[in-house]
């Protein structure tokens, strides 16, 4: 079930990222904190791609969506919890 709702945050912030140049096996995974509403208040990398610029792009994706899904109070350890999602150029729309 937790898959499934990492799931759900990935595909609200893909419409969101865009990366021009295209290296095949590049991936990021981007920790981001959520509270009780759905609200993005913070997002940080976890593990780099090794490319600085497709970091930053999956780091902006996120900041741009602002708001996803509410998670399900299981989820929840308080009023924030902190979910890492793997983006990469395969995920691309």
């Amino acid at each position: 079930k937790l898959a499934g709702y990492v799931e759900r945050l990935k595909q609200s912030i893909l419409p969101n990222w865009s990366f021009l140049k295209k290296n095949k096996g590049l991936a990021v995974v981007i920790t981001v904190t959520i509270d009780t509403a759905g609200n993005l208040l913070e997002w940080k990398v976890r593990t780099s791609s090794g490319d600085p610029s497709f970091d930053n792009t999956a780091k902006m994706a996120v900041q741009k969506t602002g708001q996803v899904p509410a998670p399900p109070a299981e989820y929840m350890p308080g009023d924030t919890a902190t979910f890492p999602i793997r983006f990469s150029e395969e995920d691309m729309p």
